[in-house]
């Protein structure tokens, strides 16, 4: 929404009232929602290959997050994606 794009230095805050407007809950469960759903993005992570530049596999793997953060008295949490992922959303924002 801001246009900035994302990067993985600059959190990515995300507020209830936005969970509120799409799914019509209240604050409190919006806020919790979104709580629960950085922390089990924290805890994951994901895997992929790459090519080398001799032609090799390299299998990678990755946390889909580098850190999260919660303001109770905003309603809000922030987010700051791995490094490894933003190429790949940057692709999925391109196409």
């Amino acid at each position: 929404e801001s246009g900035r794009g994302i990067n993985a230095n600059d959190p990515l805050f995300i507020h209830a009232e936005s969970y509120i407007n799409h799914f019509g809950v209240h604050r409190n469960t919006a806020y919790q929602a979104l709580k629960d759903a950085c922390k089990d993005l924290f805890a994951r992570q994901f895997s992929y290959q790459e090519l080398a530049p001799k032609g090799k596999v390299i299998n990678q793997m990755s946390r889909w997050v580098s850190q999260i953060g919660y303001m109770d008295d905003g309603a809000t949490v922030n987010l700051i994606f791995a490094p490894a992922i933003i190429p790949f959303i940057t692709r999925l924002e391109e196409q």
